[in-house]
C-alpha cells in the first residue's frame, strides 16, 4: 500500500478502531471513515499514520474516545472554520481537540484545543435543548436522528441516537 493516498472506507460497518489500526500508512492522506458503525476509538488507532490531513469520522456511533486516540495526527487541517461559542464542553473530554477558531470574536484566529472552557460562552438558545420524552418513535424510523437530550432527566446529557427507544416515555396529555 506504498502508493496509496484516498482510503475510503464508508458503509463498512467498522466497530471500533484499535491500536494501531492504521499503523504503517504513512502516505495516506485522506481517510474516509463515515457511515460505520464505530464507537470506540483506542489510544494510538492513529499512530504511524504521519499523512492524514483530512479524516472523516461523520455518521458513526461514538461513545468511547480513548487519551491518544489522535495522537500521530499531526497534520490535521481544518477545513472548516468553527464557531466555538458553544464547544467548551469538549475541551473536558480525554482526547486532544484541534480546529481553528473563527468565533467568538475574542478567541478568533486560536487552537480550540489550546483554549480554556470558561474562555468560551453559549449565547442563550444556542444548545437547542431537545425534550426527548416524546420522541422514542423516532429512532424506529429508517432515518438519523441526531439532537442532545436535555430531559427527561434519566437521559440528560446523552444523544438521542444513542437511547433506547424503551427508555422514553411521554407524559399523558402530550
Amino acid at each position: 500500500m506504498g502508493q496509496l493516498y484516498t482510503m475510503m472506507l464508508e458503509y463498512n460497518n467498522l466497530h471500533a478502531l484499535e491500536a494501531g489500526t492504521f499503523s504503517g500508512l504513512r502516505k495516506v492522506s485522506n481517510l474516509d471513515l463515515e457511515y460505520n458503525s464505530i464507537g470506540r476509538i483506542d489510544a494510538g488507532a492513529f499512530e504511524n499514520t504521519d499523512g492524514i490531513t483530512f479524516l472523516k469520522l461523520f455518521k458513526n456511533k461514538l461513545t468511547s474516545i480513548k487519551a491518544g486516540a489522535f495522537a500521530g495526527l499531526n497534520k490535521l487541517e481544518a477545513k472548516t472554520p468553527l464557531d466555538c461559542s458553544c464547544l467548551g464542553w469538549l475541551l473536558s473530554k480525554p482526547f486532544d481537540v484541534h480546529g481553528l477558531c473563527h468565533a467568538p470574536a475574542d478567541v478568533a484566529g486560536e487552537s480550540l484545543g489550546t483554549l480554556d472552557p470558561s474562555d468560551l460562552h453559549c449565547p442563550a438558545g444556542r444548545h437547542n435543548p431537545l425534550d426527548c420524552s416524546c420522541l422514542g418513535w423516532l429512532l424506529s424510523k429508517p432515518f438519523d436522528v441526531h439532537g442532545l437530550c436535555h430531559a427527561p432527566a434519566d437521559v440528560a446529557g446523552e444523544w438521542l441516537e444513542n437511547i433506547d427507544p424503551s427508555d422514553l416515555h411521554c407524559p399523558a396529555g402530550r
